[in-house]
């Protein structure tokens, strides 16, 4: 388990280094001039040259990235906000609940969403509720979860004359109203991130409702809800669990666009705002911190392989020690004590009187086949082979 931790670890930090250097080149070479849009518009600075310089714009692009990798690195500095100049860390954490909330709406949305239309269609196979259930499937797969948000928020406000006011109000203020203010964009994202999951759970307890040991349970006598919840349900939930870590991303950077068509002060949104005014520190930060928080829950998801099925980790483990390829595999008192012209052989008598004779200046031994012969006492079956090689020769 630490070997795997620790290797896991060493391949997030490439992983890391590579997010940042594509993350940086891309927004240098996006259209547009930050320093130009803040002085024609805002007048952030008398001259667009005395401007660049604050920003430290003038200097050559490698500069800018060994200072701004190196302040994350050495100091935990992200930097500022090229606009509101404030730390780009306090406002992360300031607007990080609201993401995070919104992210384990939608996963709990989804999973049991998708858990439970996945089981009845596993159960109820090639019936009227399996039919419906693939049909849902298809139709969340089908549907982009951003362009039903943009239906949610506009058609009411077309057919019904009534446009939804999205007030955020903190959970810690007032969960009520929090989370009728959450419960819409999770409903939104949750159904459309459902479709996988049914999938995948249908087809996966299906596998297992036909292994070996399901079919003992049903001989005993056991109900379907026991079999199915107790017995098959756990092996069942592996591949949901592996699926989940790979939406991850998804759940995280869904967000923004959900958050920026509801209007929720998130770190979606914070991101949004930065990319339209090309606030190069708050793009590169967020993406990199984002980042690592999906390479870390992934290895989250692996480690809690560990709960369900332990031997896929004990596999990619490895082994815990290095074996050497003739290490005797029988106990001390038998172990091989010579070694005759390459080849492994007994530590009987035989042995000793090879030695001697090699040490007369023979050649050959006459011990071999009448001391080591298949028909012989030899205690075990490796030296019989060991012995019959020895033999050969």
């Amino acid at each position: 388990m630490k070997r795997y931790v620790l290797r896991r670890v060493a391949l997030a930090i490439p992983t890391l280094f590579l997010v940042s250097v594509i993350v940086f080149a891309m927004m240098r070479l996006m259209p547009g001039d930050v320093a130009t849009r803040m002085v024609e518009g805002h007048a952030y600075a008398p001259t667009l040259a005395a401007l660049r310089k604050d920003l430290g714009l003038d200097r050559p692009v490698y500069v800018q990235y060994a200072e701004w990798i190196s302040g994350i690195v050495l100091r935990g500095d992200f930097g500022n906000s090229y606009w509101t100049r404030q730390p780009i860390w306090d406002e992360f954490v300031r607007r990080f609940p609201v993401t995070l909330e919104l992210a384990v709406l939608t996963i709990i949305v989804s999973v049991v969403i998708g858990v439970l239309v996945g089981i009845v269609s596993a159960v109820r196979q090639d019936t009227a509720s399996d039919y419906i259930g693939r049909i849902l499937a298809i139709m969340a797969l089908s549907v982009p979860y951003f362009g039903l948000a943009v239906l949610v928020v506009v058609l009411p406000s077309i057919y019904f004359k009534w446009t939804p006011v999205w007030t955020y109000a903190p959970l810690t203020r007032d969960p009520l109203e929090n989370l009728k203010i959450m419960i819409v964009p999770a409903l939104v994202f949750g159904v459309t991130r459902a479709g996988p999951i049914m999938r995948i759970m249908r087809s996966s307890l299906l596998d297992v409702l036909r292994q070996e040991y399901i079919r003992t349970a049903w001989s005993k006598g056991l109900s379907e809800r026991t079999i199915v919840l107790r017995h098959a349900l756990k092996n069942a939930l592996i591949p949901v669990i592996s699926l989940i870590g790979l939406q991850m991303p998804l759940y995280i950077g869904g967000s923004v666009i959900i958050e920026a068509i509801f209007r929720l002060p998130g770190v979606g949104l914070f991101f949004f705002e930065a990319l339209n005014k090309l606030d190069y520190p708050v793009v590169q930060s967020v993406n990199l911190i984002i980042a690592a928080m999906v390479v870390g829950l992934n290895l989250l998801i692996d480690l809690s392989y560990a709960f369900l099925d332990p031997h896929p980790l004990s596999i990619a483990a490895g082994p815990s020690w290095p074996r050497r390829r003739w290490a005797p595999r029988w106990p001390s008192p038998w172990r091989c004590r010579a070694r005759v012209r390459g080849t492994r052989t007994c530590g009987s008598r035989c042995c000793a009187r090879s030695r001697s004779a090699r040490s007369a200046g023979s050649s050959s031994s006459s011990c071999w086949r009448p001391r080591c012969s298949p028909t012989s006492s030899c205690p075990t079956a490796s030296r019989r082979r060991a012995c019959r090689s020895g033999s050969s020769r």
